[in-house]
Parts: structure tokens; sequence; C-alpha cells
């Protein structure tokens, strides 16, 4: 089952790995990847994937991904959350 709600719930709801880039975010580049990957695999539920729709998932996907968010509480896999003034930006 899919929880789909806006990215303000997203923020208010968690807190961000500060010490992985600012407000936890990374852009997806070859440096962060390792970075990403070593957090997944020590805590994967804690990795937000950012596309470029606008969705913020749980989960470390790699198609159509803009970057990542790191946090501190863990998600539930395919719980999703939306970005809707990035996705007008995408949609236009």
């Amino acid at each position: 089952m899919t929880q789909e709600l806006n990215a303000g719930d997203f923020f208010r709801k968690y807190t961000f790995e500060e010490d992985y880039g600012d407000d936890g975010f990374l852009e997806k580049n070859p440096k962060n990847l390792r970075l990403i990957q070593a957090f997944y695999d020590s805590v994967p539920n804690c990795v937000w994937s950012l596309y470029e729709s606008g969705e913020i998932v749980c989960g470390y996907h790699f198609i159509n991904v803009m970057g990542y968010y790191l946090t501190q509480q863990e998600g539930k896999v395919g719980e999703t959350y939306v970005d809707y003034e990035l996705k007008e930006l995408f949609d236009n």
C-alpha cells in the first residue's frame, strides 16, 4: 500500500542526517553514490530517492532520480511523498 503525501509532510516527519550534505540531501553523482551505498547498507529504510517527477520515495533507486535524502528515522518501503512545486516544473 502506497501512502502519498506532500513534501511538507515529509520534511516535518523526518529528521535529516546533516553529516551527509545540506539538509541530508545528496545529488546523484559518483562520489555521493559511494556514501549513499554505505549508508543504505547500514540502514536501508533511511534512504529516500528524489525523482525528477517530484516524488520522494523510500528506497535506493537509480532511474530518473535527481538525488537522495538520508534520514535518521526509518520509512516504509514504497512510502511516497510528492513535491508538487518540483512536479509542476517537470510537467511543463
